[in-house]
């Protein structure tokens, strides 16, 4: 169970889980090429995790190998040489999950490079900056 749920008012919201050694973020993204195309930005060299109806289990392969126009792929992680993880999965709406201890400046990153958020304030910011730097 968390410590604390918390959400950060940006559009779409961040919804924050706290536990003792980490945090989770998520929120409601866009289409898996946009998250790989996010996180290549981010981490480039991260190793991938992926799911696909068109390949038996999960796998990993690069970011550059992911399918991402036959409608395939149902789930990545990337996993790179940083205090967190991050992952997209396909539901009714696709959610992107940001787990570890990431900084402010990631979180924003991925989160408004997944979605169509046009920014954070900077009361936004000092909010997640908040209950980040309380794990």
């Amino acid at each position: 169970m968390p410590q604390e749920t918390a959400t950060v008012p940006v559009d779409p919201a961040v919804h924050i889980e706290r536990y003792a050694s980490h945090v989770s973020l998520s929120w409601t993204a866009g289409s898996v090429g946009r998250f790989v195309e996010t996180v290549r930005s981010v981490s480039a060299d991260a190793p991938a995790v992926v799911d696909a109806t068109n390949a038996a289990g999960r796998r990993q392969v690069e970011l550059t190998d992911i399918d991402t126009t036959t409608g395939a792929t149902t789930y990545v992680r990337a996993e790179p040489e940083r205090p967190w993880t991050v992952a997209w999965e396909r539901r009714s709406t696709p959610v992107v999950t940001l787990t570890g201890t990431p900084t402010v400046t990631t979180t924003r990153r991925v989160h408004t490079g997944t979605t169509d958020c046009e920014g954070w304030s900077r009361s936004r910011r000092a909010r997640l900056a908040r209950l980040l730097n309380t794990v």
